[in-house]
Parts: C-alpha cells; sequence; structure tokens
C-alpha cells in the first residue's frame, strides 16, 4: 500500500512494564494493569500500587460501564436478590 507506514502502527503498541503482555490501546493496558497487578497506570514514569479494595471498586466501576443497561439490570437484580428481603 502506497503511503502506509509500519513504524506508524508499532508505535501504538502499549507494553506492560510488569509481564510480558502487549496491547493496542492505551485502555486496555490500563485494564490488565488495575486487574492482574492492582497499580495505577501513569503515562510517565512507574506504576502506583493501590489498596485491594479500591482496586476491587474500579474493577466493578470499569465492568458497570462497559456493560450495557440490560446487564447492568441483571447484575442489580441479582444483587437484590442474594441480599435477601
Amino acid at each position: 500500500m502506497e503511503g502506509y507506514n509500519c513504524e506508524s502502527e508499532i508505535e501504538r503498541i502499549w507494553n506492560c512494564s510488569l509481564c510480558p503482555l502487549s496491547y493496542m490501546r492505551e485502555s486496555g493496558l490500563r485494564k490488565h494493569m488495575l486487574a492482574a497487578h492492582q497499580v495505577r497506570f501513569h503515562r510517565a514514569g512507574l506504576p502506583t500500587p493501590i489498596p485491594m479494595s479500591e482496586a476491587k471498586d474500579r474493577l466493578e466501576a470499569m465492568r458497570n460501564r462497559q456493560a450495557n443497561s440490560h446487564q447492568r439490570r441483571k447484575v442489580r437484580a441479582l444483587r437484590a436478590a442474594e441480599a435477601g428481603p
């Protein structure tokens, strides 16, 4: 292809500094670092460890943002049923 620069595609890969995984998007790397390593990603500098309770809260919020309204409704109903009357 004319005008296609392979190098520009390679520059977009985000690498985890704590394990050998790579991601095409920064958001994928952020999710991975939170879920797998319980650290907060920073573009400039080393990742910052966060408490397990904060990591769980952030993962739950992330899942809620990714779910559609029907999926969120099901999760709320299951939690309400588990909590009981």
